[in-house]
């Protein structure tokens, strides 16, 4: 999937957007200028399998992943898709360097790169097993004593 932007020198504003089968944008000018044609940096760098589709797919509809899996999924998805880096930032209430840092190690790294790194400091105590069984009792489990 290409992106194509045409721009007309100073026509530039008056331009009219128009979207085309494919995922190609182009900006047709009022004036008969000849028009200088540019590829939109990062546009249609992503390119996801069905399978990739259909497991971020799930991650961005999920109401029991973490608030920044389901961002970085949805990320993903609008870079996909062919949307500008900005356009998803304002839909998600994000930076445009974020969308463009998550698109960036989705590309080096595919999915595994959506999951946050290591960081340094005091290694974790709990196992990861034993914190999942906690979060799992307190959600779906509710105490004997409780009056509510």
């Amino acid at each position: 999937m290409a992106v194509l932007k045409i721009e007309c020198g100073r026509q530039a504003k008056t331009s009219l957007e128009f979207r085309l089968e494919y995922g190609i944008t182009v900006e047709r000018c009022k004036s008969p200028v000849a028009a200088r044609v540019s590829r939109m940096p990062g546009a249609a760098e992503i390119q996801l399998t069905p399978q990739q589709q259909k497991e971020l797919g799930r991650c961005a509809s999920s109401r029991s992943l973490t608030a920044r899996t389901v961002e970085r999924a949805k990320i993903i998805l609008g870079l996909a898709a062919g949307k500008a880096k900005q356009e998803i930032a304002a839909q998600l209430g994000i930076a445009r360097q974020t969308a463009w840092r998550w698109g960036r190690r989705f590309r080096e790294q595919g999915t595994p790169g959506l999951e946050d790194a290591p960081r340094s400091g005091r290694p974790c105590v709990i196992l990861p097993e034993k914190i999942e069984q906690i979060v799992r009792k307190t959600i779906r489990e509710t105490p004997p004593e409780s009056k509510h």
